[in-house]
């Protein structure tokens, strides 16, 4: 596919493109739509919803979802770049017959507040470009909290996917993400 270059990312593919996969048990996923969110013949009429991801373990818990949002509503994906190694990351999207992402930021390695800025910083243009009405975000890295703040500041409610997880232990990263996205999203979806 080719790619626009925009600001820090670059849009490709066709979006809302569905990949033909089952998916599974997330069928009636969601039930209730946020406000501006309405069915037109399977698809989401005029209102967008935006997955932010990254990690390999995100793409992979993600794609029987992923198939069901480009099958139903107009869908976008972005992928951050946390973690840098492209390759690695096109391999699974490949394997398990995802669209690639419509979006792929360059944030790459740097600390933690560097890669939130830049992550916060690319999506608010993307979520404006996008008319975004729910972005759906996963689990507890940088990403995960990049994507529920830039939403928030924008008044885009959140869906938090694999909310409620806790180490107990607030020195870690991860679980000052959890924690403060979980407070963000208007949405928790808990793992079994």
């Amino acid at each position: 596919a080719s790619a626009a270059y925009h600001g820090h990312y670059a849009r490709t593919g066709a979006p809302g493109a569905g990949s033909g996969h089952d998916a599974g048990g997330w069928a009636g996923w969601p039930r209730y739509l946020p406000p501006g969110l309405s069915h037109e013949r399977g698809r989401l009429a005029v209102a967008r919803i935006v997955t932010v991801l990254d990690t390999r373990p995100e793409v992979i818990k993600h794609s029987s979802l992923l198939p069901l949002l480009n099958q139903r509503w107009s869908h976008a994906l972005v992928h951050t770049g946390q973690q840098y190694d492209e390759e690695m990351v096109d391999i699974f999207f490949h394997d398990l017959k995802l669209q690639p992402p419509n979006y792929k930021l360059t944030v790459g390695t740097g600390s933690h507040a560097k890669q939130i800025a830049q992550i916060i910083l690319s999506l608010e243009e993307i979520l404006r470009h996008e008319e975004a009405k729910l972005v759906i975000v996963q689990g507890d890295t940088n990403t995960t909290l990049g994507g529920a703040l830039a939403a928030r500041q924008l008044g885009i409610p959140v869906a938090h996917v694999e909310a409620g997880c806790r180490s107990h232990n607030r020195q870690m990263p991860e679980e000052q993400n959890r924690i403060v996205v979980d407070h963000l999203a208007d949405y928790l979806f808990t793992p079994d």
